[in-house]
């Protein structure tokens, strides 16, 4: 019986951490699309605020993560940005982590979101121009060259 008792209150503890984890329930960003230079802003959200030693990675699909610690009240929700160099369709992961030796853990599925990242529009409309312009130019006909009279070169030569 002296066995089964620190057992059992261990495993309550357990549950009772896990009854209160922050869960990670959604993520969202403010554009689902920006230009090259602009930023991104991710929310992320959690169930249960009052968790402590919750990790949150993102993954910003560019090959580039951030690791954030959410352990106060005023951390929820998580707002991250993030600026991208390259145009493209990027996937945004938010993964939720454990921090620290504690039974708090940061719970919840894996979040994902898609963003369109666009070339400046500025640059876009000044691709077809620099293509129009960097095609060769026509060169212009050659004037004849007039060639003196055979006339009048005789008659210089007498």
């Amino acid at each position: 019986m002296s066995k089964i008792r620190p057992a059992l209150a261990a495993a309550l503890l357990l549950a009772a951490g896990a009854a209160s984890a922050q869960l990670l329930s959604s993520a969202a960003l403010d554009r689902p699309s920006i230009s090259t230079g602009e930023t991104a802003r991710l929310t992320v959200q959690f169930d249960v605020p009052s968790g402590i030693n919750c990790g949150i990675r993102v993954h910003w699909g560019d090959g580039s993560e951030d690791n954030f610690k959410i352990n106060q009240a005023k951390d929820v929700p998580l707002v991250a940005s993030h600026a991208y160099a390259k145009p493209g369709s990027y996937t945004v992961k938010v993964e939720p982590k454990t921090q620290g030796m504690t039974t708090m853990k940061c719970g919840g599925r894996n979040q994902e979101v898609a963003l369109a990242v666009k070339a400046p529009a500025a640059a876009a409309a000044a691709a077809p121009a620099k293509a129009a312009a960097s095609k060769p130019k026509a060169k212009p006909a050659a004037k004849p060259v007039a060639k003196p009279a055979k006339a009048a070169s005789a008659a210089k030569a007498s």
